[in-house]
Formats: C-alpha cells, structure tokens, sequence
C-alpha cells in the first residue's frame, strides 16, 4: 500500500523524542501540586496542573500577525502556510478572540487536518487562545457564551488552552471569571486554564484560590528579563511555565537591524508593523539604540560561532530561562515564514561563553521594573492612573494632558518634552489642549494624594541624571 507523505511526517513527529526517554521533574507545593514534564529532545513541553496537562511545542507559532498591521493575509495562503508550519514540527498555534481572524484561520486549518493528515498527526496540533473581556460582571452566562464563541470559531468541542486576560486588579472579578472557567473545564469545554500578562502577586493569588493555571504569558527576552526577577521565582515554586511573547521584539533581535541607522528617516530598515514600533520603545526604555547595537553585534558573533541567525539565539536564551515551557514567535502566515530558524532553535546548545557574553551585554541596560517599582509597584500606579482618568474626564482632555499640565505647572519648570513619532502618529490636539487646561486645588490635591503612596525616588533613584550614571 502507498505510503503518503503526511503519514511518513506525522510518523517522524511521533518519533522524534516524543514518546522517547521522557525526563519528569515535578516542583509544587501542597496548595497547587503542579509539574512540568519537558522531552528530552526539548521540541515538547507538557504543561500541567494537578490532572490537567496540555503538551506543547515549545516553539509557538504567534498570530498576532493577522490581526492587521503585517500586510493583507490571504485565507488559503495563510491555512497552507499553517500546515507548512505543522509539518516542520512546529505544531502549536496561538491566537486571540480579538486578533483578527486569527481564530477562524485555525477553524479551517484544523479541518484540514482532520480531513488531509492521520489521526496521530491531529493529536500533535494545539489551538491556544486567549479572551480579554471588558471590566463586566463576570456571570456563568457571560462567560460561557464568550467561550462558545472561540469554540465555534476554532471549530473544535474543547479547547486546549483558554489564556485568561484581566484589564483591572482594583476589580477582583477575574476571580470569579476563573471559577467560571474552571467549571467550564470540568464540563469539557476547555482542555486547560491558563493567563496572560498577570503579575506574580495576583498570580499567587489565584493559585491560592485553587484555580488550576497551567501557565501564564508574558513578555520576555533578552533586553526584558523582568519575569525572572520575581515570575520565574513562583513558578519554579508551583510548576506553572512561562509562554514567552516579544521574544524576537518584532524582529528587531535579528540581522536585519543589525548596524541599521534609525536616526535618518528612510537609511535604515523600516519600523512599520505594529510590534517593531512596541519593541524600538522598549529599546528605548532599556537603553537606547547604541546600547542596542552593542547587544546586537554580541548576538550575531554568537550566532556566527554555531551557524545559526540571531533570533536563533535569542529564542533560546530565553527558553533556557527558569521557568520558561515556550516561546511564540509571530508568524506573517502567506507572507514570509522562518520555519528553519525555528527548528534550529531545538539544536542549538548556548555554552558558558556565549551565556556570559550575552550576559555582559544586556547588563549595560537599565532595569525595566527600575522606576515604576521604585516608585511603589504597578498596583499603586494603577491607582495613580485611575485618578488621572478621573481628572481628565472631568475637563474633557487626555491623561497625558494632565500629566503634561502637572509638570508645567511646577516651580522652575520652563518647558516639558512630548516625543513625536514623525509620520507614524501624531498627539496636535492632546498637546494643545495642555495650554487651555486649567488644573484646579481639587485636582491638584487629588494627584498630590495619589502621588505620595509611593516612595520618594530621590532616596531610591538619586538625583536628576543619577540613574544615567550609575554602573
């Protein structure tokens, strides 16, 4: 009988590691009782709660990229670039109620598979997506309708993975948001429970609530190591893994930005996809782009030295990270695909010296959780927002208006900076709107009360350029 390709891939998946030699490490504490059990081969990841475990490619196929931004997805070239994907290995796909088509492509590309590949080759696909509902009460009803609706349009009866997003800390509903996603578990309609962009505190709280959370995705890579300052800490505790995002910082970690002048419009490589724009700001925030170049050429010598490219490298940094199960990378579906690097990633052993070199670079940056955490931590800037809001209703401007007006209206103060993203978006009306706005004593006693709950960064920080020179 002839034998299909797909049946010789799907063949190739089941063998590779997969049902071989399979190494268990099992971390937890009596209140959560988690583990990770992760191949030797280091392509699959199980992430596990209790009785509930989903396993993984550790390397995420993200899909973001077709929320809009990346260029105009085609359907069915964005569905046969999916099965591209999965017949390389790289098998899970991660999506969102709110990223476009992003969950309906899958609902086509599952079928697909079911009707085009074996079933042991279904077996190895996972659908991970996330919901991001407003600040509502969060009821049985509402919850299960949302739900129903990534099921229908994943076209699958459960789902393997619902990532839960909560907007406000203030509101504590997104525990009974969870609750309710847990009974859904129990019925069958989701496989695993898990969240994204939780802090570790409010993560503490949930476990300690009983919710069994498998994982939790955050931004991480190698210029943001904040999730091992404290996340990795609790997760090594419990057994809940990290899935990474903004790991390759929307390509800027690649050749393509190496030795690139951004300071003179139109020399260097174009910033234009929503998630260069994010991450060139987080490059500003660590450092700057000099410092970045330097991180660059580090990474490229690197990469040089074991013939494999930079986000190669910067990819596996972050999955030898503790408490990492996965990385995403975004994925242009139809437009461009990087499936080899991608499988690089599992081969590629960083040794001692490329570790500490990477190490030496990325330190000349600042600490990413420095100033807010400084000042008193995000909760308690949360707060400070939140009042901001409240004044800025009130006149009928922005927060950064205020913010702005605050500043001016201080002793000594001439003038106050608004960075401008030439050609990319502009704040005219928000600017002028600063030199109508008239801050009353209310609003000013207001931000004074919200301000003085956290710390006085001259004693943390030093004085004005003191955190620019500091080694």
């Amino acid at each position: 009988m002839p034998v299909s390709v797909h049946s010789v891939i799907a063949t190739n998946l089941a063998t590779t590691g997969f049902y071989r030699n399979v190494s268990r490490r099992r971390i937890g504490s009596s209140s959560v009782n988690c583990s990770v059990e992760t191949r030797e081969t280091d392509r699959w990841a199980k992430l596990k709660n209790g009785n509930d475990s989903l396993e993984i490619c550790r390397v995420l196929n993200g899909m973001w990229q077709t929320s809009g931004g990346w260029g105009k997805i085609d359907r069915n070239d964005a569905v046969e670039a999916m099965l591209r994907y999965a017949d390389a290995g790289l098998s899970t796909f991660d999506m969102a109620d709110h990223y476009g088509p992003a969950e309906d492509l899958y609902g086509i590309f599952v079928n697909r598979v079911r009707r085009e590949r074996p079933p042991e080759y279904l077996e190895k696909i996972k659908g991970l997506t996330k919901w991001v509902p407003p600040p509502v009460k969060m009821t049985s009803s509402y919850v299960r309708q949302n739900i129903d609706i990534s099921r229908k349009r994943m076209d699958v009866a459960s789902l393997d993975m619902l990532q839960f997003h909560w907007w406000d800390y203030a509101n504590d509903g997104y525990l009974d948001a969870l609750k309710h996603l847990t009974d859904l578990k129990e019925e069958g309609k989701i496989k695993t429970v898990a969240l994204t962009n939780f802090d570790t505190k409010r993560l503490e709280i949930i476990l300690e609530n009983g919710i069994p959370v498998v994982s939790n995705q955050v931004q991480h890579s190698i210029v943001d190591m904040r999730p091992q300052q404290r996340m990795a800490q609790l997760c090594e505790l419990t057994g809940v893994k990290l899935i990474t995002y903004g790991t390759v910082m929307g390509g800027l970690l690649s050749e393509k930005f190496l030795d690139a002048n951004l300071t003179i419009p139109f020399a260097g490589p174009s910033l234009n996809t929503p998630s260069l724009q994010k991450y060139k700001r987080m490059v500003d925030a660590w450092g700057g782009w000099s410092l970045f170049q330097g991180l660059l050429r580090t990474m490229k010598s690197i990469a040089t030295k074991h013939g494999v490219s930079i986000p190669t490298v910067a990819v596996r940094y972050v999955l030898d990270q503790q408490g990492v199960g996965g990385s995403m990378i975004g994925v242009r579906l139809g437009l461009a695909e990087h499936i080899q690097d991608a499988n690089a990633i599992f081969s590629l052993v960083l040794d001692d010296e490329d570790v500490n070199s990477i190490k030496e670079a990325t330190k000349k940056g600042k600490n990413l959780l420095q100033m807010v955490d400084a000042w008193g931590g995000w909760s308690l800037f949360q707060g400070l927002l939140r009042t901001m809001k409240s004044i800025a209703t009130k006149h009928g401007v922005s927060i950064p208006t205020v913010a702005v007006r605050y500043v001016l209206d201080q002793q000594g103060v001439g003038g106050s900076m608004i960075g401008v993203r030439l050609g990319l978006a502009e704040h005219i009306q928000d600017a002028n709107a600063i030199f109508s706005l008239v801050l009353d004593d209310e609003d000013v006693n207001s931000i004074k009360e919200a301000t003085k709950k956290g710390k006085n960064l001259l004693q943390v920080i030093g004085d004005c350029g003191d955190e620019y020179r500091r080694v």
